[in-house]
């Protein structure tokens, strides 16, 4: 059955409007073949009064967080990042991505300068670094190889 959503200033003509779809949906649900399978995602009825603005309850959000759910798989709080060549899918977990607390709830439209401003900033840190340092945390790769557990993934 479809989901019901009130936007009515006074519910109770709405509710009974809903609980009307219902009991119709359910009898039309035993004129239904035997083998009959749901296709796609549950639907979603509206009902409001005409006094109120259509469009808001349509609207969308267009955040971050909001545009991964629309166009990538996600599973509870990771996303899925397919593999290639048949290989396994991978989980990647949001809360993994320290990115993730200051952009999930930000207007894509500023998502793409934020990220722009974080890459500028970690370019000049970058260029301020002593060179002697990069070569000596590559020197050590393989001793930090040695101290981590099996069971961890090596990124």
């Amino acid at each position: 059955y479809p989901l019901c959503a009130l936007a009515v200033s006074d519910e109770r003509p709405g509710r009974h409007l809903c609980g009307l779809v219902r009991e119709y949906l359910v009898q039309e649900k035993g004129n239904l073949s035997a083998d009959y399978e749901p296709v796609g995602e549950r639907g979603l009825l509206i009902i409001m009064d005409r006094a109120q603005d259509a469009a808001v309850p349509l609207m969308h959000d267009y955040s971050y967080q909001a545009m991964i759910h629309d166009h990538m798989t996600v599973e509870g709080n990771a996303l899925i990042i397919p593999g290639e060549d048949g290989a396994e899918p991978t989980k990647f977990v949001f809360t993994d991505d320290p990115n993730w607390e200051f952009l999930q709830l930000e207007n894509m439209s500023a998502v793409n300068e934020i990220v722009k401003d974080k890459f500028k900033e970690f370019k000049e840190e970058q260029a301020k670094a002593d060179p002697d340092d990069f070569a000596k945390a590559i020197r050590n790769i393989p001793k930090k190889k040695e101290k981590v557990p099996t069971a961890w993934p090596l990124v």
